[in-house]
């Protein structure tokens, strides 16, 4: 009898280690498979750079914006105006591309860069912008300055709590050859974002009419984050997250090959697109 009353507690033990076990593991998504661990309020915070203090428009360009709708303009890259060729040739000419089409979305007169660029190394070393303007019928100049922004992360934010991301890290060797590890060496991961600076040169008046910066920056605190979906602190380290991206492309383009390029493109397009809303708002503020 006795027996089976400690088979019977036994058993109940079990049972309640298990439940325990089972909720922890729902709350926490612990993987018992591997070395992954993920909490539901995890997160990646990162503060965003600021644009708005940066930018300038003058009274010259924002009169000729109201007085002048559909006004022609020309994109160019930044460094093929500094000489260094022309726009085509350039890494950003894609960008310009992009750029171009936001323009057109809002209803510029956009002229081809390539005839502009022909037709103003014609002219010289010494270049008259009003003459330039008569000639290619521009009226504008947007030049674009497209770059990466690098973003190390160390850290991440578990409900009230700030940790560090860490992994193992084998630091030696036992008298046997067994190694040791410490299982909480600092990671660093690495998340890119990116920025555009934009130069508007009034050609009729030969004189800059505003420049404007804007940034997107990966997980966005001020936009609540990113959520981390996977994590992994084994032999091989990886983060796995949601990204809170209001550029995201569709959906649709989820399956394309990594290499093409084309979801990336996409994601830039969506955000050159709300920086042309953006300051057009910045140009209207007085």
């Amino acid at each position: 009898m006795k027996q089976n009353r400690k088979i019977i507690k036994r058993m109940i033990m079990q049972g309640l280690f298990f439940l325990v076990l089972l909720i922890v593991a729902q709350s926490c998504k612990i993987n018992f498979g591997g070395s992954t661990y993920v909490r539901e309020d995890s997160y990646i915070k990162i503060s965003p750079e600021k644009s708005a203090q940066e930018n300038y428009t003058s009274s010259s360009l924002r009169r000729f914006m109201s007085e002048n709708p559909g006004a022609s303009v020309v994109v160019r890259d930044f460094k093929a105006a500094q000489g260094a060729g022309i726009s085509a040739d350039s890494e950003s000419s894609p960008l310009c591309l992009l750029l171009e089409d936001a323009l057109m979305k809002k209803n510029f007169n956009v002229r081809d860069r390539i005839i502009f660029e022909n037709i103003m190394s014609k002219m010289g070393e010494i270049v008259n912008y009003e003459q330039l303007s008569k000639k290619t019928g521009t009226d504008l100049i947007f030049e674009v300055n497209f770059g990466y922004d690098k973003y190390n992360v160390k850290e991440y934010y578990a409900g009230s709590e700030t940790k560090g991301f860490t992994y193992k890290k084998e630091i030696g060797k036992t008298s046997k050859g067994y190694p040791i590890y410490d299982y909480n060496a600092p990671m660093t991961y690495l998340l890119y974002g990116y920025h555009v600076k934009i130069k508007i040169i009034m050609l009729r008046d030969n004189k800059i009419g505003g420049t404007y910066t804007y940034y997107y920056t990966p997980c966005d605190k001020t936009k609540g984050g990113c959520k981390i979906s996977k994590m992994s602190i084994g032999d091989s380290p990886f983060l796995r997250y949601i990204e809170n991206n209001e550029y995201k492309p569709d959906a649709s383009l989820s399956d394309r090959e990594p290499g093409t390029n084309e979801i990336e493109y996409k994601e830039i397009g969506n955000f050159l697109s709300k920086v042309i809303d953006k300051m057009f708002e910045d140009i209207e503020k007085k």
